[in-house]
């Protein structure tokens, strides 16, 4: 019965203590920058038409955990871009009949190059998952 008591006691620790990390886990947010909904915000290398100069765009990201995220991006020239990744990798970005341009996303090492028509944007994986 003593021994029983014993295992029903571990049981029921670990359960509890399975309880908790859970509830830790779940409570484990990305931070935001003050004052707004995103949770990182800088500048990104990016290279506008068919010029060979690398010029900074300023990004802001969401991140929504596993990978997945959203990031917003200025140019230079104020036109922006969404940009959607799922698991970490690029898989669109948000066009319209005006905005249609073709589409293509590689990884070289931490790094996602991304390609809208003639426009080429490096992001970090940083960027994406945190860190």
């Amino acid at each position: 019965a003593a021994g029983e008591a014993v295992v029903e006691e571990t049981q029921e620790a670990a359960e509890n203590a399975g309880e908790a990390v859970t509830e830790a886990a779940v409570d484990v947010k990305d931070a935001l920058v003050a004052g707004t909904n995103y949770n990182a915000t800088g500048k990104v290398p990016c290279k506008m038409g068919s010029s060979s100069t690398t010029v900074t765009c300023d990004f802001e990201v969401v991140r929504e955990g596993n990978g997945n995220s959203y990031v917003h991006i200025t140019n230079p020239d104020g036109r922006q871009r969404t940009i959607f990744f799922e698991e970490g990798k690029a898989t669109r970005y948000a066009n319209s009949e005006a905005d249609n341009h073709e589409f293509k996303a590689t990884k070289e090492g931490d790094m996602s190059i991304i390609h809208i028509g003639e426009d080429r944007y490096e992001i970090p994986d940083a960027v994406i998952m945190g860190g």
